[in-house]
C-alpha cells in the first residue's frame, strides 16, 4: 500500500514538474516574441535572447522542483517579470524593479531560491535589453540585500533598523545608478539629470523591497501570532501541570501526568521486548522532531510509547483495545488522543504532537519492514517520500502545522533517523 502511494506521488510530482517547466517556457517565448515584434528588435538578437532564456529557465525550473505546491505564485511572478523585461524595453534598466521577483520568491519560499531567481531574471533582463554586466551586478546586489532584510524585517522591534533597511536599499540603487552613469556613460559632470535619475532608481529599489514586503506581511504576521500564542499556551500549561501532578500522584496507576515509567501499564509494555523496542525508537525520534518546532515533548514521548499498546491485547482493532487499556489505567485523554490519531486509517492528526508521532511511526515501521525483508533503506529518501505522501494526501491539514514547521520537522526527522 505504501509502495503504491509512493509511486502515485512520484508520478504526480513528475507531471507537475513538467507542467511548470512547459509553462515557464511558453510564457517566456510569448512575451519575448511579442516584445521583440512590438519594438522591432533585430531577429538575431531576440532569437539569441530567447534561446538563452529558455535554457536558463530549465535550470531555474529544476531549482523550483521542491516547491511545486507554489506553482501559481511562481508562474504569476514569472509572467509579471517577463512583461517587465520585454514590454518595458523602452525604460532604462535602472528604473525596472528587477529585484522585485527574487525578493518576492525569497519571502515565500527560501532565500536560496530567491537568489536563483535573481540570477535568472537578472541575466534575462540584461541580455534582452543589451545592457552591460555592471547592471547585472547591481540587480544581484539589490536583490541579495533585499532578501536578507525582508527575512528579518519583522523579527526586530527596532524602528531604526527597519528604516535603515529601506535607506540602505535606496542608497544602494541610487549610488549604483549614479556611479554607473558617471563611469560607463562618461557623464563626467554632475548634473541634475544624473542626480534625479539616481534618486528615481533609488525609489525603484525601495519599491522592489516594499511590494513583496506587503504581499508577505499577512503570512509573516500570522506566523508571529502563532508563536506568541504557543508561548502563552505553554506558560499556562506549566501552571496547570503543577496542580494536576499532585492529583495524579494520588492514583495507584498512571501516577505521572503523562508517562509514568514505574506504572503497571508501562511494565506490561516493557515486558514485550519487540513492542517496547519499536515504541522506544519511535519515541526517541519523535522527541527530537518535537524539539525542532517547540511542540510538547513530554506529550509526544508518552503518545509514542503507548501508540501500539493495544497490541498487548489479542484483538482485531489494536487502537480501540489500546484506548480501552489506557482508560483502565487512567492515562490522560491528551495521550489517548495521540494513540487514536497515529494511524491515518483510523483518524488523521488534529495536533502537531499527533502528526509527529504518526510520521515517526510510519517511518520506523517502514524501515523495520524493509529490514525484515532484507531490503536496504535510504533514510533520507524515505523521510522525503513519507512527508510528501502525507502532505499530498492531506493528512496534515488539521494538525495546525505550518509550511515552515513542516520543513523544520523534515530536516529534524532526517537527522534523527540517520543515527538509527
Amino acid at each position: 500500500m505504501e509502495r503504491e502511494q509512493r509511486k502515485e506521488l512520484e508520478s504526480n510530482d513528475t507531471k507537475r514538474y513538467l507542467f511548470l517547466q512547459a509553462a515557464l517556457a511558453i510564457l517566456s517565448f510569448v512575451t519575448i516574441l511579442v516584445g521583440s515584434l512590438y519594438f522591432e528588435k533585430y531577429q538575431e538578437e531576440w532569437i539569441t535572447s530567447l534561446i538563452v532564456t529558455l535554457l536558463l529557465g530549465l535550470v531555474y525550473g529544476n531549482v523550483l522542483k521542491k516547491y511545486l505546491d507554489n506553482w501559481k505564485i511562481i508562474l504569476g511572478i514569472h509572467f509579471i517579470m517577463m512583461l517587465l523585461i520585454t514590454i518595458g524595453f523602452l525604460f532604462d534598466g535602472f528604473y525596472k524593479p528587477i529585484a522585485f521577483a527574487p525578493i518576492m520568491i525569497g519571502s515565500f519560499l527560501t532565500p536560496e531560491v530567491g537568489l536563483a531567481a535573481a540570477v535568472y531574471y537578472g541575466i534575462t533582463a540584461v541580455l534582452y535589453t543589451m545592457e552591460t554586466g555592471e547592471l547585472l551586478m547591481l540587480y544581484l546586489l539589490v536583490a541579495g540585500v533585499g532578501i536578507y532584510f525582508l527575512r528579518d524585517f519583522f523579527s526586530s522591534n527596532l524602528v531604526g533598523k527597519k528604516i535603515g533597511a529601506i535607506l540602505i536599499l535606496f542608497l544602494l540603487q541610487a549610488a549604483g545608478t549614479i556611479l554607473f552613469r558617471f563611469y560607463m556613460y562618461r557623464e563626467a559632470e554632475w548634473s541634475i539629470a544624473m542626480i534625479s535619475g539616481g534618486l528615481l532608481a533609488g525609489v525603484t529599489g525601495v519599491f522592489s523591497f516594499l511590494l513583496p514586503l506587503f504581499a508577505s506581511m499577512e503570512t509573516i504576521a500570522f506566523q508571529k501570532t502563532e508563536k506568541e500564542k504557543k508561548k502563552v499556551e505553554n506558560s499556562f500549561g506549566k501552571s496547570i501541570k503543577k496542580g494536576a501532578l499532585k492529583k495524579e500522584r494520588k492514583k495507584k496507576t498512571g501516577q505521572s501526568l503523562l508517562l509514568d515509567e514505574n506504572s503497571e501499564l508501562f511494565g506490561q509494555l516493557k515486558a514485550n521486548q519487540e513492542l517496547y523496542q519499536h515504541s522506544f525508537t519511535v519515541a526517541r525520534i519523535a522527541e527530537g522532531v518535537a524539539t525542532s518546532i517547540d511542540a510538547d515533548r513530554a506529550l509526544v514521548k508518552a503518545g509514542a510509547m503507548y501508540h501500539d499498546i493495544g497490541k498487548l491485547v489479542n484483538g482485531e482493532d489494536y487502537i480501540t483495545e489500546g484506548v480501552s487499556l489506557c482508560r483502565e489505567h487512567h492515562i490522560l485523554d491528551r495521550v489517548i488522543r495521540l494513540i487514536e490519531e497515529h494511524n491515518v486509517n483510523y483518524k488523521i492528526p488534529t495536533s502537531k504532537e499527533a502528526a509527529i508521532v504518526m510520521l515517526a511511526d510510519t517511518i520506523v515501521s517502514t524501515m523495520e519492514f524493509n529490514q525484515k525483508k532484507g531490503k536496504e533503506t535510504d533514510p533520507e529518501l524515505l523521510v522525503e517520500k513519507i512527508f510528501k505522501i502525507r502532505k499530498e494526501k492531506g493528512t496534515l491539514k488539521t494538525s495546525g502545522i505550518t509550511e515552515i514547521e513542516l520543513e523544520l520537522m523534515e530536516e529534524a526527522m532526517k537527522k534523527e533517523v540517520g543515527v538509527l
